[in-house]
């Protein structure tokens, strides 16, 4: 399988995200900092809508200040940020990010908190997607590109201890699957009934 295959061409054969995308083989991702998550040449669309040049660029504490430009604009645009947030500041948070061409149309964010049921941290992330692009299939490879950031950044930083990654979803009608397709296991609820899900990296070991 060739790395820049189609990913609407690759499910069109009954693929999987993740052997698409060789997850299971991070050596294999193009190598260097501030790269591109080139999953895709070009998407050949088909029924499930995909853009035509699509994109994810790796932006976890890069200081890119393009990406960070057109993410401000981006929640400028969509009025999505609480008042007491300023845009400059979450920006800083920003992982991974997907273009159509020049255009910015999803970004994941990510916090790292304490999960007091398992006395661990994880980096609890937030995905943002354009209304016209919700439908097109991109959520769960940005999704596994920001899971995949996250992990270098883990595995080159083991003294911060992160354990994996997690998101609280607040997306209505999804989450029906206990495991999803990027590897969020249900865990538990927040007291307002949204679905807590947590990811633990391969690499991390519990202190004992």
């Amino acid at each position: 399988m060739a790395f820049a295959e189609s990913l609407a061409d690759f499910y069109a054969k009954g693929g999987r995200i993740e052997d698409w995308w060789l997850i299971a083989h991070p050596a294999s991702l193009p190598p260097g900092r501030g790269r591109y998550f080139r999953v895709a040449a070009r998407h050949s669309g088909g029924d499930r809508g995909m853009p035509n040049d699509i994109r994810y660029v790796a932006a976890w504490r890069r200081n890119d200040p393009a990406i960070e430009r057109d993410a401000i604009a981006l929640w400028t645009e969509m009025k999505v940020l609480p008042p007491n947030i300023r845009a400059e500041e979450r920006a800083k948070e920003l992982v991974a990010v997907a273009y159509d061409g020049d255009r910015l149309i999803a970004v994941t964010t990510a916090q790292i908190h304490l999960h007091a049921p398992v006395r661990q941290r994880f980096a609890f992330m937030r995905l943002l997607v354009r209304p016209e692009a919700e439908k097109s299939g991109l959520a769960v490879p940005l999704t596994v590109a920001c899971r995949e950031e996250l992990r270098e950044w883990s595995l080159a930083n083991p003294h911060e201890q992160v354990a994996g990654y997690a998101a609280v979803i607040t997306a209505a009608g999804y989450g029906a699957k206990p495991v999803l397709n990027a590897g969020l296991t249900l865990v538990g609820y927040t007291p307002d009934g949204h679905q807590i899900r947590t990811y633990w990296w391969d690499h991390f070991k519990i202190p004992v």
